[in-house]
């Protein structure tokens, strides 16, 4: 939930935070239901079906929680090659303009 915390009011992002933590709440819940089964499975004596489908759930379950490592900013490249937030940067250059500082003005 801390990238909706980022910034305040942005709707989209508190959206799409909460729908990812949904996603992740399912996958986990795929994952116990399937090892549930399995374990039945097992009982009456295992096979590839089984092994197959436990893999199937744990790689769901580590592309979900990759998603949450996942840093979603929105970056260019600045003159010098480092990577620059493109939301500070549009943020800074409001600020630039607000205050009168551009190239070339007059002081």
């Amino acid at each position: 939930m801390v990238p909706a915390l980022r910034r305040v009011g942005n709707v989209e992002l508190a959206h799409m935070t909460v729908s990812e933590a949904f996603a992740k709440l399912e996958t986990e819940r795929g994952l116990a239901a399937e090892i549930i089964e399995a374990e039945q499975d097992l009982a009456d004596g295992a096979d590839e079906t089984v092994t197959w489908r436990l893999n199937e759930a744990v790689r769901n379950r580590q592309k979900a929680l990759r998603s949450e490592k996942e840093d979603k900013t929105e970056f260019k490249r600045g003159a010098n090659g480092a990577p620059v937030n493109r939301s500070e940067q549009e943020d800074l250059n409001a600020l630039i303009d607000e205050m009168g500082f551009s190239k070339g003005a007059e002081g």
